[in-house]
C-alpha cells in the first residue's frame, strides 16, 4: 500500500465539507465583495462566451465573441470558469438568475454537441483536428503548443 495513502488513512479529519447554501454572509466587506462579483458575472453575456462553441459546431453565433483569449487559441476557456462561478454564486446566494444562466449555457452546449453529431464540444480553433491526431498517437509538443494549437 502506498505510504501516502496509509498516512492519509491515519489522519483524523477535523474539517468536514459543507454546501455553500449552508452559509450566508452578513453585511461585511466579504459580502460586498461577493455582491460585486455577482454584478460582474451578470454583466457578462453568455451568448458571447458561447460564440466560438457555436461557430465550431457549424451553428450561427448569437453574438460576437469576446476579444482577448476568446479570440485566440484559448477560445472557450473562459466559459468553464464562468460556469463554475455562476454555479457557486447560485449555491452561495440562491439567486435564480445564476441557475438560469447555467441552465442556458448547458442547453446551448448540448445543441453544439448535437450539431457535431458525436458528443464533441469545444471552441478551440482546429480542436477537432488536434484531438483526432492525439487519439491516433500523433503528438507534436512544444512549449505552449500541442500539434499546432496553444491549449487544446
Amino acid at each position: 500500500m502506498d505510504k501516502l495513502w496509509v498516512v492519509a488513512m491515519a489522519v483524523n479529519l477535523m474539517a468536514k465539507p459543507f454546501d455553500l447554501s449552508s452559509v450566508r454572509l452578513l453585511d461585511s466587506p466579504f459580502k460586498r465583495a461577493m455582491e460585486r462579483d455577482a454584478a460582474y458575472l451578470l454583466q457578462l453575456e453568455p451568448d458571447r462566451l458561447l460564440s466560438r462553441f457555436r461557430s465550431e459546431a457549424g451553428l450561427q453565433p448569437k453574438a460576437p465573441p469576446y476579444g482577448g483569449w476568446e479570440g485566440m487559441g484559448v477560445a472557450g476557456h473562459t466559459l468553464g470558469h464562468y460556469l463554475s462561478a455562476c454555479s457557486m454564486m447560485f449555491a452561495s446566494t440562491g439567486d435564480e438568475r445564476f441557475r438560469e444562466r447555467v441552465n442556458y449555457i448547458v442547453d446551448e452546449l448540448e445543441l453544439c454537441q448535437q450539431a457535431h453529431g458525436d458528443g464533441y464540444v469545444a471552441a478551440i480553433p482546429e480542436g477537432r483536428r488536434v484531438f483526432s491526431e492525439i487519439a491516433q498517437g500523433i503528438i507534436r509538443a512544444k512549449p505552449f503548443d500541442l500539434n499546432g494549437v496553444w491549449v487544446p
